[in-house]
């Protein structure tokens, strides 16, 4: 599992590049790593703005304009983004859940699945 300095250099990371991005899309490849339908998934996060990258644990939290979602790393996942820096991650191996940005992608892929990705209410969160 990826221990808290992971987390928290991914969210550092991160943040620079996909605070103030609108998800235009979430494609999900695996459902089994959502805590929801794949329906309702994908409403609760389409034409959301992220408007902060945070941790919580060892979870990366993207605050949306409407809502929370919140990626458990698992043993193996981890989140990269595509079209958003002079220079791509590696390809994505084994892509769980594809978020098409208003620029770019952001690609959570997790070999052994063992991560989750949640889309959350406020209220829940807190």
């Amino acid at each position: 599992m990826p221990e808290l300095p992971e987390a928290e250099t991914l969210v550092r990371g991160l943040r620079p590049v996909l605070t103030g991005r609108r998800i235009v899309q979430a494609r999900i490849h695996h459902a089994d790593v959502l805590r929801v339908p794949a329906r309702r998934f994908r409403d609760r996060v389409r034409q959301r703005r992220i408007t902060a990258v945070e941790r919580r644990a060892k979870n990366v939290v993207l605050r949306l304009d409407d809502g929370i979602l919140v990626v458990n790393l698992g043993m193996t996942g981890w989140l990269a983004p595509f079209g958003l820096r002079a220079e791509d991650p590696p390809r994505p191996t084994h892509p769980a859940v594809t978020f098409r940005l208003d620029r770019g992608r952001l690609v959570f892929d997790d070999v052994r699945r063992f991560g989750c990705v949640e889309a959350l209410d406020i209220d829940v969160w807190r």
